[in-house]
């Protein structure tokens, strides 16, 4: 898993990429790092927020959907499509935040949408869709 050198701000800037060696010890007039610093950092902490937040979207746009489709149950509906959409932001959060390297939004999306295709795909294969409400 990799992870990011994240200076404190009481010691200078290292240049863009640079990562100390393993022997590398800070300068002593730096000063320690302030109380909880941490000194490493994963590039990708927003994953789990960012999908989430895709997944609500896909959340709302399946539901409005079925909604324009007439489905006649649309609250038992909008349950199965809200909980298959959170699963796959689930997923790809899962994988975004352990990846070595950090996500543009569409590619957050892109993940995400994959997770939910493959999900539905798994759910028809099984016949988990025509599960019917008790």
């Amino acid at each position: 898993m990799a992870k990011e050198f994240n200076p404190p701000p009481n010691w200078p800037a290292p240049p863009t990429g640079w990562s100390p060696p393993a022997a590398w010890q800070p300068d002593p007039a730096w000063g320690p790092p302030p109380p909880g610093w941490k000194l490493w950092k994963r590039p990708n902490q927003l994953a789990y927020p960012i999908t989430v937040l895709i997944g609500i979207g896909l959340a709302v746009a399946g539901t409005g959907v079925a909604a324009g489709l007439g489905v006649q149950d649309l609250a038992y509906t909008a349950g199965q499509i809200t909980g298959w959409a959170l699963m796959a932001a689930v997923i790809s959060g899962t994988i975004a935040h352990f990846s070595r390297h950090p996500m543009r939004w569409w590619q957050y999306l892109g993940l995400t949408l994959a997770a939910a295709l493959a999900i539905g795909l798994l759910r028809s294969m099984t016949g988990l869709n025509n599960s019917t409400q008790t």
